[in-house]
């Protein structure tokens, strides 16, 4: 049973892809989702953690680990997950950090300055600052040629 509004517009969505999609392939005449109104998708929720889980995801974020580090750079910074994952070493000029428009997920370069606190998180390597097996075989020479 669909008991949120989100469950019920998130629902909708997908059914309502399956049906069009299956009428491009000449199952079914018409998809019958085409003459309902989507379900309303409600607002996001506005909620900021408290100081108290704060610290406990500060605690909990092991700091000997890519993923603890990216955690609480993010904590320290405000920046998303994604854009620290995502970190490239050239970003990094003296005690700012510059990611490039086409990093963000806004489209719109940011600067932050580069604290102390910040710097003893980021590993010493060239490139990407958290690579994972993925990014590190796509930029590998020749990757495209693998995928096909």
């Amino acid at each position: 049973m669909l008991e949120t509004p989100t469950e019920m517009h998130d629902a909708f969505a997908y059914l309502s892809m399956f049906l069009n999609w299956c009428m491009r392939r000449g199952y079914m005449e018409n998809a019958p989702t085409a003459r309902m109104e989507t379900p309303p998708k409600p607002p996001s929720p506005e909620r900021t953690l408290s100081s108290a889980e704060l610290i406990a995801v500060w605690v909990a974020a092991d700091p000997d680990t890519d993923y603890g580090r990216i955690v609480r750079l993010s904590i320290l910074s405000g920046q998303r997950i994604g854009q620290w994952a995502a970190m490239r070493r050239d970003y990094i000029s003296g005690d700012t950090i510059v990611w490039p428009a086409d990093a963000m997920k806004g489209q719109r370069s940011r600067t932050l300055p580069l604290t102390g606190s910040m710097r003893e998180l980021l590993p010493d390597r060239v490139g990407l600052l958290f690579p994972t097996a993925r990014e590190t075989l796509k930029n590998t020479p020749g990757w495209g040629a693998w995928v096909g």
